[in-house]
């Protein structure tokens, strides 16, 4: 989790020193949003899906807001991709998994927690590769509530690429059903495969071919260089904004590997497609 309005890009900050000197500051207000966390929510690792590495399978464990954003710039055939006022993540955000253990699964009581702890945005999972997740009831409720906040609310979605256009058939039902505000695509390591890199053009395809103007992102590494065979171009192409995983578990140089990350996002040779960026912080207690 981190706090703090979108800053000007990567390639308009200035000198490396200037981007260090910023960072070390966020790096201040992670710790602070860290502790705040772990006072308001209780972690539940018990049945976290061994195949989903991501940051929640408890109540509120993570989050993030944005902090850096890089120029667009992509090859002309790709979407011109959408304003951050028209993205709208701005301000706190955080991660959901499991609702029903948030406040018990009391909806009013979920949308209260977000407002008083700040949050602009939140994100539920509604989908597991080809599947729907979560209670329909609880997810719609939950929906609204956040929304009649002032809260905009996106799903977010782990995608294998297996069967592309039944992952974008039920990405597409949970996003009308619920009248979300966003889509935040959770993929990686089964995308690393070889053949994959179809699989995300066929995936995305879709998507926009239904929801031409709704937001959507890309949540996956903080390195790009470290994995060559994901297909970063074929996806970056088609969202809005990239979200990368900068987690720092059991490390202690955050603003490193944010500044790391944030100059990997902005490398057109790396991800084909330059977005806003929005890192995603941890929020949960591991080492470090």
């Amino acid at each position: 989790m981190a706090v703090g309005s979108i800053l000007p890009g990567a390639a308009n900050m200035g000198s490396t020193r200037s981007l260090r000197v910023l960072l070390l500051k966020i790096t201040a207000l992670f710790a602070a949003a860290f502790i705040l966390l772990a006072l308001s929510f209780a972690p539940d690792l018990s049945s976290q899906p061994s195949n989903v590495t991501y940051l929640d399978g408890h109540p509120g464990s993570g989050g993030y807001a944005p902090l850096l954003q890089a120029t667009t710039s992509s090859a002309a055939s790709c979407r011109p991709g959408l304003s951050v006022e028209e993205i709208g993540l701005t301000g706190t955000g955080i991660f959901t998994w499991k609702l029903h253990n948030i406040e018990g699964g009391d909806a009013a009581a979920i949308a209260n927690k977000a407002v008083t702890s700040g949050f602009k945005f939140v994100l539920i999972m509604v989908a597991n590769g080809p599947n729907a997740h979560g209670d329909p009831q609880l997810n719609a409720a939950v929906t609204q509530a956040l929304q009649a906040a002032g809260i905009k609310i996106w799903g977010w979605h782990f995608v294998t690429g297996d069967d592309p256009e039944a992952e974008a058939s039920v990405a597409i039902r949970q996003i009308q059903e619920l009248g979300l505000d966003g889509y935040m695509i959770d993929a990686a390591s089964e995308y690393e495969q070889a053949g994959k890199a179809q699989a995300a053009v066929t995936f995305m395809k879709v998507l926009r071919e239904n929801l031409p103007d709704l937001p959507m992102g890309l949540s996956s590494y903080r390195y790009p260089s470290y994995h060559s065979t994901f297909p970063w171009a074929e996806f970056m192409c088609y969202v809005d904004v990239a979200m990368p995983q900068v987690y720092w578990e059991q490390a202690h140089n955050p603003d490193v590997q944010l500044a790391r990350s944030v100059a990997e996002y902005s490398d057109l040779s790396l991800v084909g497609t330059v977005r806003p960026i929005v890192p995603t912080g941890s929020a949960y207690g591991t080492g470090g």
